[in-house]
C-alpha cells in the first residue's frame, strides 16, 4: 500500500522537480526499497499515458476521484481507484501505453542513461581511498585522477571521514556508448544535434553504499586520455533536465610530445665530478672545433668507465696518429678510439672535472640548458607547459610504482570535476548527411522484424545516432564512415549489421536490411563487442 506522500514524491521525480539532496535521497531509496521501486515503475508507465492524453485534464479527473475515495478512508482503495482511472482514461484516448505500437518509452531512453542490457553494462573500476588523505589514481587508458584531501561532503555538508569508494569508467568507443546507454544527443534551442566525443567518463563516489557529493571549491582533477583535434567542448550530463550542459571551451588540451625535451638538450654534454679512484687521461688535439660539445669547457679529462675491464695504462703515454670520440646516447658515456697504423683500441669513458673546475663547468652547463629550453619552448603556452610538466611528473611516478594496468598516453584534456556523474569533451555536430533511405528490416529468414529502435555506431565521428521507428524513413548515413548498425527488437533481443555489410548498402532509395539476431540476450559487454566487431 503506497501513501499519498510517496505518490506526490514520485510525481515530483517524474516531472524533474527533485534536485540536490532530495534527488540523491530519492535515488538511494529506489535502490534499497523494492516496493517503492515497483511503484515508481508503475507510475512511470502511467505518466507516459498522461502525457499522451492531456495531463491537466487527467489530473482534474483524478482529483475528483481521489476526493470521493477519501470519504471511504481507505488509502489502498484510493490508490487502486486512481490507477484504474488512469488505465481507463488512457484506453479511451486511444493511447493505452501497453498496446501502443509506437515505442514512446524509447524517446525517454534517448535522453536518459539506460543500458539496453543491464547485465551487460560497461563495468566500473573501483578504488578504495581514505577521504581525508586523498589519492592519485590511474586508469588503464592512461587517465590520471587526482583526488584532493577532504574532497567529499555528506547530505548535511559535513566533510566525509574514513574510507570511500570511487567508481570510475570511460566510454571511448561507439560500442561502449551504446552498451552503457549513454545519450549522445544535444539540444540547441530545440534543434536536435549530436555529440562527437574525444573522451567521455563517469565518476561516482560512495560512502557506505550511499552516493556522496564533492565539496565545493575542492574539485577532483581528471587528466583524461583523449583524442587529437580542436573545437571540443567540456560538457556535463544533467540528470534532472536529462540534457548535456556546456561548461567551457577546449582550452585544457595538451600533447605531451609538443612539450618534450628538445633533442639538442637531450644530447648536451653533462659535466661529471671526477672519481679519484678511477684512472683517467687528457687529450690534446689541434682542432677543438671537431668536438663542439667540449668547446666551451676547460680542464676536463676522460675517466675510464667502471664498465671498462681491459684498460692498459701504457696506452695513455703513447703518441697516436688520430683519435675519435663518439657519444653513447643511451648511457651518456664517450667511446674514445685511439688509432695508429699498427694498433687501434677503444675505451669507454666519462668526461669529468676536478672539484673547482666541476663547479665552473656546471655553471656553463646550466646556462646552456636554460638557453636551449627557452628556444625549444618559444611560443608555447606557459599554462599548458606547466600542465604538461605536471602530467609527465605523475606519469613517471605511476610508472615507477609499477602500476601494471597503466600505460602513459600522449594527449590529455583536464576536467575539474565539481559534481559526480558523466563528463565529456565533445564536438557538437549535426546528424549524418549521407544517403536517405526507406528501410525494411528483416531477419535471416526474410521475416520483417519489429524494432524498438536502431543505433548507427559511427566510428569516424566516434558517436552513435539513434532512431525510433517513426524516424526510420529519415535515416541518413555515409556507408564509408565505418558504421555498424545495432538494434533492439520488440522482444528486447539484440540485432546487428556489421560494417562490411553496412558498406554494401545502396546509396539512396528504398532498401531491405537483413539483420543478424543474436541467439540469446547478451550477458556481458565483451559478448556484444565480439558479435559486432
Amino acid at each position: 500500500m503506497i501513501e499519498q506522500k510517496d505518490i506526490d514524491l514520485i510525481d515530483q521525480f517524474l516531472n524533474n522537480k527533485l534536485n540536490g539532496e532530495a534527488l540523491v535521497s530519492f535515488i538511494n531509496r529506489v535502490k534499497s526499497d523494492t516496493k517503492f521501486a515497483e511503484e515508481l515503475e508503475i507510475m512511470k508507465n502511467i505518466s507516459v499515458g498522461i502525457r499522451n492524453y492531456g495531463r491537466q485534464e487527467l489530473k482534474n479527473k483524478l482529483k475528483s476521484i481521489a476526493k470521493k475515495e477519501r470519504k471511504q478512508k481507505s488509502k489502498q482503495i484510493i490508490y487502486w481507484s486512481i490507477a484504474a482511472s488512469f488505465l481507463l482514461l488512457i484506453g479511451l484516448s486511444g493511447y493505452f501505453y501497453f498496446i501502443n505500437t509506437k515505442p514512446v518509452e524509447q524517446k525517454f531512453a534517448f535522453n536518459n542513461i539506460i543500458p539496453p542490457f543491464k547485465n551487460a553494462d560497461i563495468k566500473y573500476k573501483e578504488y578504495q581511498i581514505e577521504a581525508c588523505k586523498g589519492a592519485v589514481l590511474s586508469y588503464h587508458t592512461g587517465t590520471i585522477i587526482t583526488v584532493p584531501k577532504n574532497a567529499f561532503i555528506d547530505k548535511k555538508g559535513k566533510v566525509v571521514q574514513g574510507n570511500v569508494s570511487v567508481k570510475y569508467r570511460e566510454l571511448n568507443t561507439p560500442e561502449e556508448l551504446f552498451i552503457a546507454g549513454i545519450p549522445m544527443s544535444y539540444d540547441s534551442s530545440g534543434h536536435a544535434l549530436s555529440l562527437q566525443t574525444a573522451g567521455l567518463c563517469e565518476l561516482l563516489v560512495y560512502k557506505d553504499d550511499s552516493l556522496i557529493n564533492i565539496a565545493p571549491d575542492n574539485e577532483i582533477k581528471i587528466d583524461i586520455s583523449s583524442k587529437a583535434g580542436k573545437d571540443y567542448n567540456l560538457l556535463i550530463f544533467d540528470t534532472v533536465s536529462k540534457k548535456w550542459l556546456k561548461k567551457n571551451n577546449d582550452t585544457n588540451v595538451v600533447k605531451l610530445d609538443e612539450y618534450a625535451e628538445n633533442t639538442s638538450t637531450q644530447n648536451m654534454f653533462v659535466p661529471r665530478k671526477a672519481n679519484h679512484s678511477r684512472p683517467r687521461f687528457k687529450l690534446v688535439y689541434r682542432d677543438p672545433s671537431k668536438f663542439p660539445e667540449f668547446e666551451e669547457y676547460k680542464n676536463y679529462s676522460f675517466e675510464i668507465s667502471e664498465k671498462e675491464e681491459k684498460y692498459n695504462t701504457l696506452d695513455a703515454n703513447r703518441n697516436w696518429k688520430s683519435v675519435s670520440i663518439n657519444k653513447d646516447n643511451i648511457t651518456g658515456e664517450y667511446l674514445v678510439t685511439f688509432i695508429n697504423p699498427d694498433k687501434r683500441i677503444t675505451y669507454r669513458t666519462n668526461a669529468v672535472f676536478e672539484d673547482k673546475d666541476y663547479l665552473v663547468a656546471l655553471n656553463i652547463y646550466n646556462n646552456k640548458l636554460k638557453e636551449q629550453q627557452e628556444k625549444s619552448m618559444a611560443g608555447k603556452d606557459p599554462v599548458k607547459l606547466k600542465n604538461a610538466n605536471r602530467i609527465k611528473d605523475m606519469q613517471k611516478e605511476l610508472l615507477k610504482n609499477e602500476k601494471d594496468d597503466f600505460v602513459a598516453a600522449n594527449i590529455y584534456r583536464t576536467i575539474l570535476v565539481s559534481k559526480a556523474g558523466l563528463w565529456c569533451y565533445s564536438k557538437i555536430i549535426d546528424k549524418p548527411i549521407g544517403a536517405s533511405h526507406n528501410i525494411d528490416f528483416k531477419d535471416n529468414n526474410g521475416t520483417t522484424i519489429n524494432l524498438k529502435y536502431i543505433a548507427v555506431l559511427n566510428h569516424s565521428k566516434n558517436t552513435i545516432f539513434r532512431y525510433t521507428p517513426e524516424e526510420f524513413n529519415t535515416i541518413r548515413f555515409d556507408t564509408t564512415s565505418g558504421n555498424v548498425l545495432v538494434a533492439i527488437t520488440s522482444d528486447d533481443s539484440f540485432a546487428y549489421l556489421k560494417n562490411e555489410y553496412f558498406a554494401k548498402l545502396p546509396k539512396t532509395g528504398d532498401c531491405t536490411i537483413t539483420l543478424k539476431v543474436a541467439a540469446k540476450k547478451p550477458e556481458t559487454s565483451e559478448e556484444i563487442i565480439s558479435l559486432i566487431s
